[in-house]
């Protein structure tokens, strides 16, 4: 609370060899998300509602079965109080409630990292509840929009866009590529459709507090 000059541990959301960390988000001083792999068969996620001092675990009962092994670090999106992760399974779960209670959505991606099916890769970012994009980010690139939560996802030809990293400010999108021969960040106003280029240099992840 002073900057990083000090910092406390916190030691009840304990992962251990059978998981570790994927991420840790919070909507503001008290109530945060922190998930992990599978461990007893489920994932390993906890929610806190005092800044961290206490964790406690989502029950197995909340959090939807699936082959999924494992999520990726740092592969997840937050909207309001949504908040979504991205699987080796090319699935997207979701919980509207700060991480207490989960939901499973199907994409059309294999893998959204690429860990357990290296030809699949994808980048995935959410403007509310319902409207969503995910980029296909390996050959056959391909850009796919919901307006339904995930329900279904459209397959929607783009041109302009660096394939990379993707991320809602308000109601623009804006890409950003840091691989050879797709350096740059761009942006579009129509949802992903059509895109103006910003610069040529690299980068590999975006983050936007607001519209501006």
């Amino acid at each position: 609370t002073n900057g990083g000059a000090t910092w406390a541990k916190q030691t009840t959301a304990a992962f251990t060899s059978a998981s570790f960390c994927n991420f840790v988000h919070f909507w503001d001083a008290n109530n945060g998300v922190c998930m992990g792999d599978k461990k007893s068969g489920y994932f390993e996620i906890y929610t806190t509602t005092n800044g961290g001092t206490n964790w406690t675990r989502t029950p197995s009962a909340n959090i939807p079965a699936s082959p999924t092994d494992y999520g990726y670090t740092g592969k997840y999106a937050v909207a309001g109080n949504t908040i979504w992760f991205g699987t080796d399974n090319g699935e997207l779960f979701r919980s509207t409630d700060k991480g207490l209670n989960w939901t499973l959505i199907v994409t059309p991606i294999a893998d959204f990292g690429g860990g357990t099916n290296t030809n699949a890769s994808g980048e995935f970012t959410f403007k509310d509840d319902n409207n969503g994009v995910i980029q296909q980010t390996v050959d056959p690139a391909e850009f796919f929009v919901t307006t339904n939560g995930g329900a279904t996802w459209t397959s929607t030809a783009t041109t302009g866009m660096f394939w990379g990293s993707i991320e809602y400010a308000g109601d623009m999108l804006v890409s950003g590529g840091s691989s050879t021969g797709n350096f740059g960040a761009s942006y579009s106003v129509d949802n992903g459709v059509t895109w103006t280029a910003i610069d040529d240099q690299s980068h590999i992840c975006l983050s936007f507090l607001d519209a501006n």
